[in-house]
């Protein structure tokens, strides 16, 4: 029985492996693995990429020069009623109202329609049911529109509660990328935006790509013998990730050692455990330690973590009682103690030049890029991350350089 079982595994590994090889050999010979998104490493980023870029598109106000045709051209293909196309429509993006924030919220004289995206983040609690409740406040006659790659439907927690004669599953693979092509042929050649859609027009196709790939590889699972096989290799892959990603963490807190740089803070089990959805890891160096009024004490710190990507963060840090370090609300901490948070904000822009990306708990995050400027992308292990079971060592030794010369510049400053 053991040996049927490795027979169909070897089988499903060697067909899966087809199915790859003929994805990448479709991507090169359509010259869609390269555009200027996968280049920047903002194919997948909902906000930077896709929201700003389909948003530039249908805002007629936008410098495209094409008024309101890539709307319009829109608006029909998601199946908008003749009725209300000749209408003058507005559109916004990050809509805020009361109890959210929509994606996308189109209106006319007698409609409007609530869009959201979702590219990889989940769903939120009645988050549809709230569009609902907002959008029909706004007109009686209204559409609650979810975008997905593959035009899925809603989570029961995000639908909860609405009218589901209301709403409409839209896709990328389908909507986004019929839209796209109608937008390019209605552009001349020489005008700037044809060229702009014709790169995301190849970005879409390279994600819908992996989509179908993505589904290619459940029809391979035929029956439970399949399924039983499919089930062994997964949890065997998990385990070999976990292995990359823990060589990798370990191998980043020996060099720092090595090179006198000790972090304050590293558990080994946070990596362990990370593809079980445990927090993420990391390693956790202090620049500096304050105390402030009523002798609490702080660490300014850079820390360098995986969450989906690796990525590294300056940081105001207190120890709690469990031993482990915890971030502290940049908001609250620089309203409460000013003068340490200009301190130590001015001397990260004296090294690295204007904040562009903060977060609740960081002063400046930033990816770390591998040597070809791309992200450690250890949610959908990337091909970088594949690489670092034979390279992890070398990378390590790099990628510690980089964060100790941070460490070390910024430092300088506070002197």
């Amino acid at each position: 029985m053991r040996k049927d079982n490795l027979l169909r595994e070897e089988t499903l590994i060697k067909e899966a492996g087809k199915l790859i090889k003929a994805n990448k050999m479709t991507q090169k010979y359509h010259n869609i693995s390269f555009n200027i998104f996968t280049a920047l490493n903002i194919e997948r980023d909902e906000v930077f990429t896709h929201s700003n870029l389909i948003y530039a598109l249908l805002n007629p106000r936008e410098n495209h020069g094409m008024d309101d045709t890539y709307l319009n051209l829109f608006l029909k293909e998601i199946g908008i009623s003749k009725t209300f196309l000749n209408y003058s429509w507005a559109v916004e993006r990050e809509w805020v109202f009361e109890n959210g924030r929509i994606d996308f919220f189109l209106k006319c004289e007698k409609m409007c329609v609530a869009i959201e995206m979702k590219i990889d983040a989940g769903d939120q609690d009645k988050q549809l049911f709230r569009y609902e409740e907002y959008s029909k406040g706004v007109n009686s006659n209204y559409l609650i529109y979810y975008l997905t790659l593959d035009g899925k439907y809603p989570s029961e927690q995000s639908a909860d509660g609405m009218d589901k004669r209301y709403l409409r599953c839209v896709s990328f693979k389908e909507h986004i990328l019929n839209w796209l092509k109608a937008c390019l042929g209605a552009t001349n050649q020489d005008m700037t935006p044809h060229s702009l859609i014709e790169q995301y027009l190849y970005l879409i196709e390279k994600l819908v790509g992996e989509e179908k790939m993505a589904e290619a590889m459940k029809n391979l699972i035929k029956n439970a013998d399949d399924l039983m096989a499919a089930i062994t290799i997964a949890n065997s892959l998990n385990e070999i990730k976990t292995e990359v990603l823990v060589n990798f963490m370990d191998e980043l807190n020996e060099q720092f050692i090595k090179k006198k740089v000790d972090p304050i803070e590293y558990n080994r089990e946070d990596a362990e455990a990370y593809y079980k959805g445990s927090y993420e890891p990391g390693l956790v160096f202090k620049i500096r330690e304050y105390t402030l009024a009523g002798g609490k004490k702080v660490n300014f710190s850079i820390c360098i973590a995986v969450e989906y990507n690796l990525y590294y963060y300056f940081a105001f840090m207190e120890k709690h009682e469990d031993g482990f370090y915890y971030c502290i609300n940049r908001e609250a901490f620089r309203k409460e103690h000013s003068k340490v948070f200009n301190e130590c904000n001015d001397a990260i822009v004296n090294i690295l030049g204007e904040i562009k990306r903060k977060g609740s708990g960081s002063l400046l995050w930033e990816y770390v890029l591998d040597n070809n400027g791309r992200n450690y992308d250890f949610k959908h292990f990337s091909d970088n991350c594949v690489e670092l079971k034979d390279n992890y060592v070398e990378e390590a030794t790099r990628i510690a350089d980089i964060i100790i010369n941070l460490k070390k510049a910024v430092d300088n400053q506070l002197l």
